[in-house]
C-alpha cells in the first residue's frame, strides 16, 4: 500500500476529445489505462472508465529484451495495461467511438515504481515454454 494515497493524486490527464455535439469531454488518463467522461453542461465528470486489457494470446510480441534475435510470438496468459497516449472521438452510423494510440506508460509515485523485470519477478528460475521453441534465462537482462 502506499501511504496517504488519494485517487485524485494519482490521475494524470493526457489529451482530450470532443463529442460531436459537443456536450461532452473525454479526457485521457494514459498512467491510469482510464478515461473520464465530462458532461460539459453539468461541468462534472459522470464516468471513469478502464480501458481494459491487452491480451497478447492473440497479437504476437517479442517479449525479450536484447537477446539478439526477434521471436514474435502470441503469449498466452499474458496481458498488459493499453496506456493510450493520444485520444480521438468519431461517429460512425450514429455510434460515438473513443480512438487512441496505445503507447503504453509506467507509473511512478514516490518510492513506488510499478514496472518490474522478469528477472527480479524469477530470480535465478528458468522460464520454459511461455513462447514456444524458445527457453528464457529469467536472470539475463
Amino acid at each position: 500500500a502506499i501511504d496517504n494515497y488519494k485517487t485524485a493524486m494519482n490521475l494524470e490527464p493526457e489529451y482530450i476529445a470532443w463529442s460531436a455535439d459537443g456536450k461532452y469531454i473525454y479526457v485521457n488518463l494514459q498512467e491510469n489505462s482510464a478515461i473520464v467522461t465530462i458532461d460539459v453542461e453539468a461541468k462534472e465528470a459522470v464516468a471513469i472508465d478502464a480501458y481494459g486489457l491487452k491480451d497478447w494470446s492473440t497479437i504476437p510480441i517479442d517479449i525479450f529484451k536484447d537477446d539478439g534475435c526477434s521471436k514474435i510470438s502470441t503469449v498466452p496468459g499474458l496481458y498488459s495495461a493499453r496506456n493510450p497516449d493520444a485520444i480521438a472521438a468519431a461517429v460512425i452510423d450514429g455510434v460515438t467511438y473513443i480512438l487512441t494510440a496505445d503507447e503504453g506508460d509506467d507509473k511512478e509515485y514516490g518510492s513506488y515504481e510499478e514496472k518490474v523485470k522478469a528477472k527480479d519477478l524469477f530470480a535465478g528460475e528458468v522460464i520454459e515454454g511461455v513462447v514456444p521453441g524458445y527457453d528464457c534465462d529469467a536472470t539475463e537482462e
